[in-house]
């Protein structure tokens, strides 16, 4: 079962440009964030880093990670200072359930 940690960023929260906003984290099997997924206000991908290997690079860095709409929009749907563990509907679930 995919799962994703979604979250609106702080103002003193690491951003990788002055305009994003949002952050999606890939997990792994074990729960961690595997991949970091930067998005703008209006959802726009604005970079993303893989936990080990560094930028993922080119513009369908949503279609190669293959990150749902569902997951966006509950991505954009959080409130600064509030972050969630979605699965792949965008639907809400237990941290550490399915681990």
């Amino acid at each position: 079962m995919e799962r994703y940690f979604v979250c609106q960023l702080l103002p003193d929260d690491y951003r990788p440009s002055p305009t994003a906003e949002y952050e999606i984290q890939v997990l792994n099997g074990h729960g961690q964030g595997e991949v970091l997924v930067f998005l703008a206000r209006d959802g726009t991908v604005l970079s993303a880093l893989h936990a080990k290997d560094g930028p993922i690079d080119g513009p369908t860095i949503v279609d190669r990670l293959k990150i749902p709409p569902t997951v966006i929009a509950a991505a954009l749907a959080r409130t600064a200072g509030y972050g969630e563990y979605v699965d792949a509907a965008g639907r809400i679930v237990h941290p550490m359930g399915g681990w």
